[in-house]
């Protein structure tokens, strides 16, 4: 039989890729090289088809390798700027900001470089890649990459803000290393969301409409910098615009927007008080998501699960040395975690190995707590049977509400 054609080839990479098998999809591709039949022979698109799905698998080293062999190849194949921006995002998730960067420089002003020819100049996906890039080495290298942005004329948009909000606590900067100065440093605190919401209102006089992932970057952030009164704030936020819009579009009898990942914001926001002990609130903010009709997914629940467990006073020593099941409040959480688990077997939600993790810290905890009261000695002897009485039943249920949401 005739081997199958490029195109053949690039639609089974395609499918290959997107199924999360890129070692097949790597297969293929070398297959394609050894053929070196016009017919078979790798093209453009098989590159980016093919880099484009190591960078989402979190291959990038890959995707620049394979630019590399594209470079070099025999057929002399002219990249266009969706390859560029491909390769730019692998420099992206790799934090290599220099190299995208660089890249940038040689498709400014259509000139060309080492890798991309005369013509290919820079679009909106670009200049959004580049904001990622540089927000991973501070979120001041991204507003300078901002700056630059707007001198090119290329207007932001939500992406771009959503980058520059994500960026927000990660590794502080006050000045623009990769970009120089471009404008007045931008104040920028480890514990200090500040910027976030000065770059969200940035974004909103500009007529940009802030989106759920927007938001959910913003919580995030707070969450980061343990500001949890600042992340229910963006919250609010965010409730109040959907409440405005929705209010909006009913009085104009038009369609109100879509808010696809609201789900993204409430769990940022659950997280950031779990993680700051306001499990509470975490427990408060679960279930107002859903009387919203908000459902929450497999990260709510591992958020929630982990935060409720390593708060459920399953502690070997208590805040005076001695073993202790943490009271008061054990039984709260523990109730609230089954809560949980049980809402996740109502959902068909299977728990995921993290989970599993946390429930088996939980039981290790309990078996230091179990070891410690047995040094303890004679001394209250009651108590102590009621604290192991107690945390029998504390690993009991847990291990029951998992299997029974297992399956």
């Amino acid at each position: 039989p005739p081997p199958p054609t490029s195109r053949e080839c690039n639609a089974a990479i395609k499918s290959f890729g997107d199924a999360g098998d890129l070692l097949s999809a790597l297969r293929l591709f070398g297959r394609m090289r050894r053929l070196r039949s016009a017919p078979s022979a790798p093209t453009l698109v098989t590159y980016s088809t093919l880099m484009s799905r190591a960078v989402h698998l979190g291959k990038g080293r890959v995707a620049v390798r394979l630019w590399g062999i594209m470079k070099s190849s025999e057929a002399e194949i002219v990249p266009d700027v969706r390859a560029a921006n491909i390769l730019m995002n692998a420099y992206a998730k790799l934090g290599l900001a220099v190299e995208a960067l660089a890249l940038m420089e040689q498709m400014r002003g259509g000139c060309g470089g080492p890798d991309v020819p005369p013509g290919v100049t820079p679009n909106l996906v670009t200049h959004n890649t580049l904001v990622d890039a540089c927000c991973r080495a501070g979120v001041g290298s991204g507003v300078a990459a901002l700056r630059k942005m707007e001198e090119d004329g290329v207007d932001p948009d939500a992406t771009t803000y959503g980058s520059l909000i994500a960026g927000v606590g990660r590794k502080p900067v006050s000045s623009d290393p990769l970009l120089g100065s471009g404008g007045p440093p931008t104040p920028v605190g480890r514990n200090d969301p500040d910027v976030g919401f000065v770059l969200m209102d940035e974004m909103v006089q500009r007529g940009l409409r802030p989106n759920d992932v927007c938001y959910c970057a913003l919580i995030d952030a707070c969450g980061r910098c343990k500001r949890v009164d600042m992340a229910l704030r963006g919250l609010r936020m965010m409730l109040r615009q959907k409440s405005e819009e929705k209010a909006a579009a009913s009085a104009r009898h038009k369609r109100t927007h879509k808010w696809p990942n609201e789900v993204g914001a409430w769990t940022a926001a659950i997280d950031a008080c779990g993680k700051n002990g306001r499990t509470a609130t975490a427990v408060r903010l679960f279930r107002d998501m859903r009387k919203r009709g908000i459902k929450p997914n497999i990260i709510t629940c591992g958020c929630l699960m982990d935060s409720l467990l390593k708060s459920s006073g399953m502690t070997a020593t208590g805040g005076d040395g001695a073993a202790s099941l943490g009271r008061p409040g054990g039984d709260g959480t523990l109730a609230d975690a089954l809560m949980v688990l049980r809402y996740m077997k109502h959902e068909d939600i299977a728990p995921s190995e993290v989970m599993y993790t946390s429930i088996l810290s939980a039981a290790g905890r309990l078996v230091k707590l179990e070891n410690r009261l047995d040094d303890g000695g004679d001394e209250d002897d009651d108590e102590d049977d009621d604290v192991r009485l107690k945390s029998i039943s504390i690993y009991t249920e847990l291990m029951r509400g998992m299997i029974d949401t297992h399956g």
